[in-house]
């Protein structure tokens, strides 16, 4: 047989701008969308154990703070950090990788949250 997994994201917060379902496969990578109406100062992204995927302070990731699951598969975007879009990409997709995350983001000292559920299915063709 054959098995191929299909990963979905669904970003679930009403102050955000809404997508649906987005499409990923297992060994693939799939964007976790963040968006702001104003420049950020500080990013954090969590997974649902509060596990540290990235966190970017003034332009600068800290990897020394990423949790070890994620080490080599988080990547962003410099310049889109600066246009205000947070997004993450999540690489080398796993079935674990399934669960909610959470982008924090931190403007003048007031922290905003935004929560992307990524789903998981497992089909056999």
């Amino acid at each position: 047989f054959w098995c191929c997994c299909d990963l979905h994201l669904l970003l679930c917060s009403p102050s955000v701008i809404c997508q649906d379902f987005v499409p990923g496969l297992v060994g693939k990578s799939a964007v976790l969308p963040c968006y702001s109406g104003s420049a950020a100062d500080k990013v954090f992204w969590r997974d649902k154990d509060d596990k540290n995927l990235l966190d970017i302070n003034k332009d600068t990731p800290n990897p020394n703070l990423q949790d070890q699951r994620y080490k080599g598969r988080v990547s962003w975007s410099e310049t889109e950090f600066k246009k205000k879009n947070y997004s993450i990409t999540l690489e080398k997709l796993k079935l674990e990788d399934n669960g909610t995350y959470e982008c924090a983001f931190v403007i003048d000292e007031v922290e905003s949250k935004k929560t992307i559920m990524l789903e998981g299915e497992l089909m056999f063709l």
